[in-house]
């Protein structure tokens, strides 16, 4: 009697496919994570790797899902877009008119693309991000402080009656003509507020900012 060894290896191949992308994503993950951890980032190398990991598992188990129940295979993958939008917003902070963190939330989404990518089995398109990605935050830094050079730094002190509109309406004129708000510090005393703000922009949009707050009535008195 002739015995048939003709057996069936796809789950060992499938097995290893998807071995192989939880070992990139982790690989990936953790190339990202070392540069944030090099930099003392709140997500650093432990915090990337974990979220490129999830959202490659989450890629994988949605194509599988989606093809042994013939439905949408990328039903699940899509939550990841916006399911990671919670990690990201928190680790934003603000402090009055600064705001930090945004980078770091930046970095969240972007690493769960990257995990999704391999999960779909774009490696290339996940390398190429990667290290554009490690290039942006080690080089790129540097590109953006040879612009800053040419930027001119203000210190802007102003008194005005005890409302926050009128400030709100002050910020906004600022942002609208092109300035940024580096600082700001607000102190009540007695009916009005006394504020000092630290901005930066070029000297045409400064000027340009500064006409637009000598037109809010409110204001009693701008120095700078």
């Amino acid at each position: 009697m002739l015995i048939s060894w003709n057996m069936d290896f796809s789950w060992l191949f499938a097995s290893s496919s998807i071995l192989f992308k939880l070992g990139v994503s982790t690989a990936l993950g953790g190339i990202i994570g070392l540069e944030r951890e090099f930099h003392e980032k709140p997500a650093g190398f432990r915090t990337n790797i974990i979220i490129c990991l999830g959202a490659t598992v989450f890629t994988i188990a949605s194509l599988a899902i989606g093809a042994k129940y013939n439905q949408d295979p990328g039903r699940i993958a899509a939550q990841v877009v916006t399911g990671v939008g919670f990690l990201g917003a928190g680790a934003i902070m603000r402090d009055g008119n600064r705001i930090s963190g945004l980078t770091t939330a930046a970095g969240i989404w972007l690493v769960s693309a990257i995990g999704m990518a391999v999960g779909y089995g774009y490696y290339l398109l996940a390398v190429a991000t990667v290290g554009l990605t490690i290039l942006a935050q080690i080089y790129f830094i540097r590109l953006e402080g040879f612009f800053r050079k040419f930027l001119r730094f203000q210190t802007v002190s102003l008194k005005c009656a005890a409302n926050w509109d009128t400030l709100h309406d002050c910020e906004r004129r600022m942002t609208e003509a092109g300035v940024r708000i580096e600082s700001c510090k607000v102190k009540k005393e007695g009916g009005s507020f006394d504020v000092d703000y630290r901005i930066s922009g070029t000297s045409q949009d400064i000027d340009k900012a500064l006409a637009c707050m000598m037109d809010i009535r409110e204001i009693t008195d701008l120095e700078y």
